[in-house]
């Protein structure tokens, strides 16, 4: 979730940030709603003959999404997507791929893109026991 400010600025120039915060913050939420889609489309397109290929899309999508969570301080995307960056890593080094046909590691991987899709609502719970799992 992405913290709002706490407090109503009092200066013009808090003002300005306040404001400048909250346009950044939902640029972030478009561009990751976008970069998601991104995600999940490469997802389902996965494929044994091109595994390390796709494999680095997936990731670059999350690392994108893990930058702009960086910059407007969104710890719930960040916290997920620095896990799910690992995870990506981690498979882009198998060779040779682990089996596709099954659908297990597609329905993990968009399980994961529904967990960092639920940090962006405001409504957010506490993911720690999901990312544990």
């Amino acid at each position: 979730m992405i913290e709002p400010d706490r407090e109503a600025p009092n200066n013009p120039q808090d003002l300005a940030e306040a404001e400048l915060q909250q346009e950044l913050r939902s640029m972030f939420e478009i561009d990751t709603q976008k970069y998601l889609q991104d995600y999940l489309d490469l997802v389902e397109q996965l494929r044994s003959s091109s595994w390390k290929t796709d494999i680095l899309s997936i990731y670059r999508s999350i690392h994108t999404i893990k930058g702009g969570a960086i910059t407007v301080r969104a710890e719930g995307i960040l916290q997920v997507a620095t896990l799910l960056e690992d995870l990506l890593c981690d498979l882009c080094y198998l060779d040779p791929p682990p089996p596709l046909k099954d659908g297990h590691l597609k329905k993990i991987l968009v399980e994961a893109a529904e967990l960092l899709a639920s940090t962006l609502s405001p409504t957010e719970s506490d993911i720690t026991p999901t990312l544990e799992r």
